[in-house]
């Protein structure tokens, strides 16, 4: 779970590595529902959201262990989001969309390849 953080724009600091790495060994993940959070899950799709406070965590924890076939779901959904979206590979290749847009704006020089 993360605090809000009401002087970041983003409403949250830092990078929720952990959740990632949760979602990668297929686990069924709950975190906040605010920030970042809210981006990267889709609530019972590929994790689930709540508020942060004790009675909903609980909440929400019952609520995964009386369903272990949703449970299931969500943490391979989950595995799936990051294999396709949220890893190195993919990470890599839109900061260098982003470097040759900046170098096109910039200079006009020609393409980085982007294939490797």
């Amino acid at each position: 779970l993360i605090p809000e953080w009401p002087w970041s724009k983003y409403g949250f600091h830092g990078s929720p590595t952990k959740l990632f790495e949760y979602m990668a060994f297929m686990a069924p993940v709950l975190t906040s529902n605010h920030g970042q959070m809210r981006d990267i899950i889709e609530d019972g799709e590929n994790g689930l959201l709540t508020e942060n406070k004790p009675e909903a965590i609980l909440d929400r924890l019952i609520y995964l262990r009386d369903n272990p076939e949703l449970a299931h779901r969500i943490g391979v959904n989950a595995w799936k989001k990051i294999q396709t979206e949220y890893n190195w590979r993919h990470n890599a290749a839109e900061t260098l969309i982003v470097f040759q847009q900046a170098i096109d704006e910039c200079c006009g020089h020609e393409r980085l390849n982007t294939n490797s």
